[in-house]
């Protein structure tokens, strides 16, 4: 990977996307229509990448996106809002207790989504767009996004309450 660009869509408004290249999103910014960003913030090049296509923003926004360590919360700001959510790991070989985050800049017409691992609920959102069945908007995509990380929490909470249940018995 060259970039910390992962991919770039263009919502048609219907549940559906266009993938686009780097070089197609300054024009397309101008236009109507919603941009969703996915960045890796791993990527040694992604503060660059970020300031260079993202100069408008607030260097605080920058410093949140690519942050080492967060917390959730939202803050919003002028044109848009910092969202920082986390969810359960199921990635390979990790703990679902060691919860990865996703960070998020949302204005009405673009969305930057940051992660520093892999998180399944972008990856179906991104297949949902694909299909047609993905969100037509910012709000949209923040209502997918919530759901899909609160879908993968709820067997891991209902398994953990079992475990809370079986010491409580045994106390």
């Amino acid at each position: 990977m060259t970039e910390p660009l992962l991919f770039v869509y263009q919502f048609d408004g219907h549940g559906g996307g266009e993938a686009l290249a780097t070089a197609q999103l300054n024009e397309r910014q101008s236009s109507d229509g919603v941009i969703w960003v996915h960045l890796d913030a791993a990527h040694k090049a992604a503060r660059n990448w970020l300031q260079n296509q993202f100069p408008q923003l607030d260097p605080l926004v920058h410093d949140a996106l690519l942050a080492d360590e967060t917390r959730p919360r939202l803050t919003p700001y002028d044109d848009g809002a910092l969202l920082i959510l986390r969810g359960v790991n199921l990635n390979e070989d990790a703990a679902p207790e060691d919860m990865v985050s996703i960070r998020l800049w949302v204005e009405q017409r673009l969305i930057i989504t940051v992660r520093k691992r892999q998180l399944k609920a972008i990856r179906d959102i991104e297949t949902k767009l694909r299909q047609g069945t993905g969100p037509c908007d910012s709000g949209d995509l923040i209502t997918m996004l919530v759901a899909r990380l609160f879908e993968r929490m709820a067997p891991v909470f209902a398994a953990l309450d079992e475990v809370i249940d079986k010491v409580e018995e045994e106390l």
